[in-house]
C-alpha cells in the first residue's frame, strides 16, 4: 500500500474525479467514485484542469447528454491531440 501511495504521489497527475450516480447503489454509503490518473510525462509540464463532476443518472438522457458535452469540452481544452 505504501508503494502505491508513493507512486500516485510522485509519478502521476490527477486528471479527473467522477462521482457515480447515486441510483447505481442501494444507499449513499455504498456510493463510489472514479479517480483517473495519468503517469507523468518527462519534459511535459502542461497544466491540466482536473475534471470534478457528478455523473447524472443514466436514465435521464438530457442530463447525461449535458455531462457528455461538458466532458468533451474538457477533453478538447485540456487534452489536445499531438
Amino acid at each position: 500500500m505504501k508503494q502505491l501511495e508513493k507512486f500516485i504521489a510522485t509519478d502521476t497527475e490527477m486528471q479527473a474525479f467522477l462521482n457515480l450516480p447515486t441510483t447505481l447503489f442501494k444507499n449513499e454509503k455504498a456510493r463510489k467514485s472514479i479517480l483517473i490518473l495519468q503517469k507523468k510525462q518527462p519534459q511535459e509540464t502542461k497544466p491540466v484542469e482536473v475534471l470534478l463532476a457528478n455523473i447524472p443518472d443514466f436514465k435521464n438522457p438530457q442530463q447525461f447528454q449535458g455531462f457528455i458535452s461538458e466532458l468533451n469540452q474538457w477533453m478538447d481544452t485540456n487534452h489536445t491531440k499531438k
